[in-house]
């Protein structure tokens, strides 16, 4: 017994330390798995605050996989990903895209819509009633303007900043972050839903390309 246990404990001392790819907190204790969204207690996602403490959906770790569920049924995951930095990147997507969407397909457009073109994505700058809950800047008082920026066609979700109280503020910010762009207005006959916006313009985008 004695040589057993001195054979384990030497084992021990000589293996490498196995680092986890991410910590995991305990099943359901956190609506996001990386740390930098648990830090957040109100995300800002595609325009919005997002308060993971009361959102429908959350995602956390099962036995030997991370995943993603709902509230309604707390025990069956609606998907499963192995534990790791891909798998915590997908289903951080995953949720993201569940408690975001329903919102996005929501957004109604009720002001100007501007679109432009990048090598990286389409933009839409648009003017918007501003919400509760919503993302924006300082004096930013009944209308505000959002600059989306859709990496692929709808329904993906849009990288969005805080909304301007001018048109000119947030024209300035889209020049910083993307360079000088020509704007162009959204055909009025496109419907006013955000995302069916926006995927007018990536198809506007693809015939201009062919």
């Amino acid at each position: 017994m004695s040589h057993m246990g001195l054979s384990l404990r030497r084992r021990a001392k000589h293996q490498e330390p196995f680092r986890a790819a991410v910590e995991p907190p305990p099943d359901g204790a956190a609506g996001c798995l990386d740390p930098w969204s648990r830090s957040w207690q109100r995300e800002p996602v595609a325009g919005r605050f997002v308060d993971w403490e009361s959102a429908e959906h959350h995602a956390g770790f099962g036995t030997g996989f991370c995943g993603v569920w709902h509230e309604e049924d707390p025990l069956v995951p609606i998907a499963r990903f192995a534990i790791g930095p891909q798998g915590v990147s997908d289903a951080n997507a995953l949720l993201r895209r569940a408690v975001i969407l329903p919102r996005l397909e929501a957004r109604r457009l009720t002001g100007s819509r501007l679109v432009a073109e990048t090598d990286e994505a389409v933009l839409l700058l648009v003017q918007e009633r501003e919400e509760a809950g919503w993302h924006v800047h300082a004096r930013v008082i009944g209308n505000g303007w959002f600059l989306h920026a859709f990496f692929a066609p709808p329904p993906e979700l849009p990288e969005t900043g805080p909304g301007s109280a001018t048109l000119a503020h947030a024209r300035d910010r889209a020049a910083a972050e993307w360079g000088e762009l020509d704007w162009e207005p959204v055909a009025p006959t496109v419907p006013r839903g955000l995302l069916e916006t926006a995927a007018w313009a990536h198809a506007r985008g693809l015939a201009a390309a062919s």
